[in-house]
């Protein structure tokens, strides 16, 4: 078992396809993504529908679309001089230290990353200093979606399961880069 699994148990919520759906046409369609806390492929799933390349890795070992074990945090499993983004829904409890990490290493090969999250996120004291310095865009879901801890048992194949919108947290896709050009606000739906 890994540091992270060790650490405290990681929550596990699916994306909704609705709300990657939204995202979509604000990505670019010429980029190679990258998913470190994939689960079992939602976002890959859904992307591919649009002609977008996402490659996937998760902690967990089982029912994974991509490479299991991988603690993303704690060591590198790729060369990301291939990637140009990063797109996430992390375990929220550790949204934080995802960004930190990508950060890290798009200061290296300028990556984009997309990080899906409560709209709370966004306010924070401990957050803030990265947030002034590398937000570049704020994409608000205009409905909530409605977020509920998935089957981890779920093999690859089985459908994903999507209640109606009318959640009660406010989500948002944060797109951040080392260096922004621009600081963009868009309400998605």
């Amino acid at each position: 078992m890994n540091k992270l699994s060790k650490a405290k148990k990681i929550d596990f919520f699916e994306t909704p396809s609705t709300v990657i759906n939204w995202i979509a046409p604000h990505l670019n369609k010429e980029f190679n993504y990258y998913d470190p806390c994939v689960g079992r492929g939602q976002i890959p799933k859904i992307l591919s529908n649009h002609n977008i390349k996402v490659i996937g890795s998760d902690i967990r070992e089982n029912n994974i679309y991509g490479k299991g074990g991988v603690d993303f945090l704690n060591a590198d499993y790729l060369d990301y001089a291939d990637v140009q983004a990063f797109i996430m829904n992390p375990p929220f409890s550790y949204s934080f230290e995802f960004l930190k990490k990508c950060l890290i290493i798009a200061e290296k090969h300028n990556q984009e990353i997309w990080i899906f999250e409560k709209l709370s996120f966004l306010a924070s004291k401990t957050r803030s200093a990265v947030m002034n310095e590398h937000l570049e865009g704020l994409y608000v879901c205009s409905r909530r979606p409605s977020m509920y801890a998935a089957d981890e048992n779920l093999d690859l194949d089985s459908p994903y399961i999507e209640k109606p919108m009318g959640g009660t947290i406010d989500f948002a896709w944060f797109k951040f880069k080392h260096k922004p050009t621009t600081k963009t606000v868009i309400s998605l739906t």
